[in-house]
């Protein structure tokens, strides 16, 4: 029977050696070599089901026990669990497993769990107590279920062995049924074989000998495929041989035992299956009356089984024994032989083979048949009624697992109900807060925008307060201008020509004053004419205004940013016939463009230009900076307020940019006509 395979690393060994050599510290010393000591005897006892020395085991389990790696201490505790599984002595094996598990269970290690109820599940089952060794395969399965698929679905084959044994033939089915897919899954052919051949005896078991021909074919089918087969071959010739037994085809069941008995060395490698092949193709041989070679075969396989000490063997060859003395009428060979079966079963508590061995007395002593055939009848009834409580057993172990998996699974539910409540409320609460933020930050936003607009309005009104009182100022200026030029200037020329051809007479130095005079008059003349002049500069001045502005913006940035400039406009433009509000706005949009260049772009050179054509004045700005970088035009609202003002002249706005080289900004703003 299958039950499991080498779960634990082989290679523990070699790591902790290569630990022991690297550790420098006495502490670490010590513990690697406490290592390398239960590591050595782990190597030592490699193999599940030889008998190892109680001194050797105590010693690793006191060696184990003054570890300080919990980790370590349980993967130990588990490898040497498992070895013991099968032993014997009990002792050793419990304490391994109690501390395994407990590590386990603390740690929250559900795989070790899996492997410690793994564990307990082969102890159990070696010594024939299915109900523990279910109940701890079923949790096993358990923990494995979500976790591991191939070790779930060896848990699986596990439960329907067990059930195969107790005659619970349906509730194994349903466990194989689920297993195959699994290990088809997988492609685990091994594996499978077992499924199908298990499949196959609990057909042979039920009579339905063709159906259980086919599932030893299949499992033949997928033992092909395996590298390693071992004596599996063997095994399952000899199950199809004894289905051909039962269906009375002698021949073919003898040539399936002498195939499976020509494996070289199969008597060395398997005492007890070659035993049980020798026997089996005795009786095919007695069913056939061949007799030649009996009752040799039979006793050889008794002798085997002796030595061995292979009990159910030894039952099995006391039963065929029997009914061959019986057929040849030494009944009293007979008699011994039945009766060491009898009580042989009852030891075992083999009910079964009890009931054959009960007939067979019943037949060889006529004189208490009627006695035998009452026991009979009691042991029939007793088992059949034992049957029904063990797979009653099962049946609530099944119902009770189930619930405790049902449990888990609705505290697994609930315990995501409640985190995702948490984390909804949790959304909610933040969703909130976000919201109420985004509505201040709006508040304070429309709170900007209006205060934006007042302040706009009020520069507005400034600037045309402003303009109004240039405007005054440059009129009353070309008034005094033009009259200082062509009056006053006028006719001080006219007195000072007039003067000049005058035909004085007189003392010289009066003359000379005279002349004196005339020149100071001139002078006079000059100097009005140069203030008259100074006014229409200023004038000049004046309309150049805006333009002035502007340059004096680029430049303070420049100074603050340190990058270099060029600025030019088009005269073409005539700037005192562009409402304050366009040159506003525009003066706006450029200190906006401007700013962005100084803290964003780490230019060097930029460069504005203002170009009129047709009716639209066109305004270019462009750098030599790194370029837009998404995080900058994503926040703020520089370049939308550039937008914002470009719309509301009715001109258009566009931006182009190349990472590393720059950004251009192209303003259009028709002009009203």
């Amino acid at each position: 029977m299958y039950t499991g395979a080498h779960r634990y690393p082989i290679y523990l060994f070699i790591g902790t050696f290569i630990l022991l050599l690297i550790s420098c510290k006495p502490d670490a010393k010590k513990q690697d070599a406490n290592i390398l000591k239960v590591d050595c005897f782990l190597q030592s006892q490699e193999h599940i089901g030889n008998l190892m020395d109680n001194t050797q085991i105590n010693d690793a389990l006191q060696t184990i026990q003054v570890l300080n790696n919990d980790s370590l201490k349980m993967i130990y505790y588990n490898k040497i669990a498992y070895m013991l599984a099968e032993q014997p002595d009990t002792t050793f094996f419990y304490i391994a497993s109690k501390r395994g598990l407990s590590i386990a269970e603390r740690r929250k290690d559900s795989s070790a769990i899996a492997d410690s109820n793994w564990n307990y599940g082969i102890h159990y089952l070696k010594r024939n107590l299915y109900n523990k060794s279910y109940a701890h395969y079923q949790q096993a399965h358990s923990f494995f279920h979500e976790r591991n698929d191939y070790y779930a679905g060896k848990m699986l084959y596990n439960m329907a062995y067990i059930r195969s044994k107790i005659k619970d033939y349906t509730g194994s089915e349903i466990l194989l049924f689920q297993a195959i897919p699994i290990f088809k899954k997988l492609n685990k052919n091994k594996q499978l074989y077992f499924c199908y051949n298990l499949l196959g005896t609990i057909y042979d078991e039920l009579q339905e000998y063709d159906n259980a021909l086919k599932h030893y074919e299949k499992a033949l089918d997928f033992l092909n495929k395996v590298n390693d087969k071992y004596l599996y071959e063997q095994d399952i010739q000899n199950n199809i041989g004894l289905l051909y037994q039962k269906k009375g085809r002698q021949k073919q069941a003898i040539e399936l035992f002498d195939k499976a008995l020509s494996q070289k060395d199969l008597k060395k490698l398997d005492p007890a299956l070659y035993a049980r092949i020798i026997d089996n193709r005795a009786y095919s041989l007695y069913l056939l009356n061949e007799n030649s070679r009996l009752p040799d075969e039979f006793l050889t396989a008794l002798h085997i089984r002796d030595s061995i000490w292979h009990e159910p063997g030894i039952l099995m060859s006391h039963i065929h024994l029997s009914s061959y003395f019986l057929k040849h009428q030494d009944t009293a060979i007979a008699l011994q032989h039945a009766i060491q079966a009898y009580t042989l079963s009852k030891q075992l508590h083999l009910n079964r083979d009890a009931l054959t061995a009960l007939l067979l007395l019943a037949e060889i002593k006529p004189s208490k048949k009627e006695n035998y055939l009452r026991e009979h009848i009691k042991l029939t009834d007793s088992l059949n009624q034992e049957e029904r409580k063990v797979r009653d057993k099962f049946t609530r172990i099944q119902f009770e697992t189930d619930s405790y998996i049902e449990k888990n699974n609705q505290l697994t539910r609930d315990k995501i109900l409640i985190v995702a409540s948490g984390a909804a409320l949790t959304i909610i609460l933040i969703l909130l807060i976000v919201n109420y933020k985004q509505r201040a930050k709006n508040k304070a936003l429309e709170f900007e925008t209006e205060q934006q607009k007042a302040n706009e309005k009020i520069y507005l009104l400034t600037l045309k307060q402003q303009a109004n009182l240039d405007k005054g100022r440059l009129q009353e200026r070309r008034r005094i201008s033009e009259e200082l030029h062509d009056g006053i200037l006028a006719r001080l020329f006219g007195i000072r020509l007039n003067w000049e051809f005058l035909k004085l007479s007189g003392e010289r130095k009066t003359l000379v004053k005279h002349r004196e005079f005339l020149a100071a008059l001139q002078q006079a003349e000059k100097e009005i004419r140069d203030i008259s002049h100074d006014l229409r500069n200023e004038l000049f001045l004046s309309e150049t205004l805006f333009v002035r502005n502007v340059e004096h913006l680029i430049k303070k940035w420049g100074e603050q940013a340190s990058f270099k400039f060029e600025f030019k406009t088009d005269e073409s433009i005539i700037w005192e016939n562009i409402d304050n509000y366009t040159k506003a706005n525009i003066y706006k949009i450029l200190e906006e463009a401007l700013h962005n260049i100084a803290i964003h772009a780490e230019a060097t050179l930029i460069k504005v230009y203002f170009n009129k054509t047709h009716n639209t004045i066109k305004i270019s700005v462009e750098d030599n900076g790194i370029g837009l970088i998404k995080r900058f035009t994503n926040k703020g609202i520089g370049i939308k307020n550039m937008k914002s003002r470009t719309k509301k002249l009715k001109g258009s706005f566009l931006i182009q940019s190349v990472p590393k080289k720059g950004t251009k900004i192209f303003i259009n703003i028709p002009l009203k006509t």
